[in-house]
């Protein structure tokens, strides 16, 4: 999904005449019960739970999966992202070389909101973080032979809070379509962490009106490429996550998985060697509210398991697990999983090509599943795996390809208890 997308072809035929909001799709949000469109979603159609009454832990869905993306065939790829504000879930995606990064709104209790709003114009990757009652962007922008690292806020409805502003300027900041190798954004407090590629790891932070709060620092030093990149952040804690391709030892096999732990001001704490025969690709990181979490990939197909380390506040005392099935095999794209409470929420999909359907489980901390999971009916193959947790409720996205056309779903979940 990282890979730089090719070009759309047919913007203009599908995101055009949206009422006061200009090159966005008019289509209407089907509820989660078929209504809206008057026409009844396939993917994840007749998806449904057993129910909180059952004794033990497990999870519940909640309604049916509404509709919040039906794109017709492009030459482009999609990138999607789910946030949370405290009041209500934000959609964000935008499609490789498209239009613009737009947004749809949905309610708490998952019905959409408008339609689609359009946040600002196309720029390379762009990641996407809610904090301080703002929406803020960090993306790339080519200049020449060097690239511009770019920094925006927005409010709840897409408006701009501030005028972009550069933070950085290098020509080894790596541009990309997808945001998997940079730049990474996540709120703390009193502003906003962001990592990158720049022939190392970086990480700055910045207040929410674009100020750096604090210079670049490096997230180690042993990268040999670009490595995928994951950021979370937690009571003054920023912790980075990511996969590098070069061997422990010259010769031997495997890639090793890292989590670097930096206070707020950025001193680095906790700079951990997690797996020396981590596979590449992601190493997804999760905030607990009492420590970090960590899920990568470890050793080749077709016996790739996933691990999870379960790291405290300094990063430094690190427990290492397996997860259980049905999470195995490489790591899913973008962010399957979610901290909820006291447990970890992770939607996954099937693996194998042409496979549909998704799988909702619960874990604790050492990997071990906590009750059953659910099916996920879907119509297609499901890909672009997001996932966000609040106050015991789950909110998750995916994407299903059919001849070149996107649809995306939302659906919602409890814990029980």
């Amino acid at each position: 999904m990282g890979a730089r997308g090719r070009s759309i072809l047919v913007a203009g035929a599908i995101i055009a005449g949206l009422v006061g909001v200009e090159g966005c799709s008019t289509r209407p949000l089907r509820s989660r019960d078929g209504g809206g469109a008057g026409a009844t979603g396939t993917g994840g159609a007749g998806a449904s739970g057993t129910g909180c009454g059952v004794d033990g832990a497990r999870m519940e869905l909640i309604g049916s999966p509404l509709l919040v993306l039906d794109n017709p065939p492009v030459d482009g790829n999609l990138y999607t992202t789910l946030l949370w504000t405290g009041q209500e879930y934000l959609f964000v995606w935008r499609i490789y070389n498209g239009d613009g990064v737009l947004m749809q709104r949905i309610d708490a209790s998952g019905q959409g909101v408008g339609g689609n709003l359009r946040v600002r114009a196309y720029e390379n990757a762009c990641d996407l973080a809610w904090g301080g009652s703002r929406l803020a962007a960090a993306w790339t922008r080519e200049k020449g032979a060097t690239t511009d690292l770019m920094f925006q806020t927005f409010d709840g409805f897409g408006r701009p809070m501030i005028d972009a502003v550069v933070l950085r300027s290098s020509p080894d900041i790596v541009i990309d379509g997808g945001v998997t190798y940079g730049p990474r954004i996540v709120s703390i407090e009193g502003g906003f962490a962001i990592a990158w590629s720049e022939g190392q790891v970086m990480v700055a932070t910045v207040d929410p009106d674009g100020k750096l709060l604090h210079e670049p620092v490096a997230a180690g030093s042993r990268v040999s490429g670009t490595p995928e990149l994951s950021v979370t952040a937690w009571a003054n804690r920023i912790v980075v996550g990511f996969v590098d391709n070069r061997p422990v030892v010259p010769g031997s096999p495997g890639s090793v998985a890292f989590a670097n732990t930096f206070t707020g001001d950025l001193t680095p704490l906790g700079d951990v060697s997690l797996d020396g025969e981590a596979q590449g690709g992601l190493a997804q990181v999760v905030a607990t509210g009492g420590g970090f979490l960590t899920l990568w990939a470890h050793g080749a197909l077709p016996d790739t398991r996933v691990r999870i380390a379960h790291l405290d506040p300094t990063g430094s005392d690190v427990a290492i697990g397996e997860m259980a099935p049905p999470v195995t095999g490489s790591y899913r794209y973008l962010s399957p999983a979610a901290w909820n409470r006291d447990h970890l929420v992770v939607v996954w999909d099937g693996g194998s090509a042409g496979e549909t359907g998704l799988k909702l489980s619960r874990y604790a901390t050492n990997g071990e599943r906590q009750g059953a999971s659910i099916d996920v009916p879907t119509a297609s193959p499901a890909t672009r795996l997001y996932v966000v947790a609040h106050d015991g409720t789950v909110g998750f996205t995916w994407s299903e390809e059919v001849a070149g056309g996107y649809t995306v779903y939302f659906q919602q979940a409890r814990s029980c208890p």
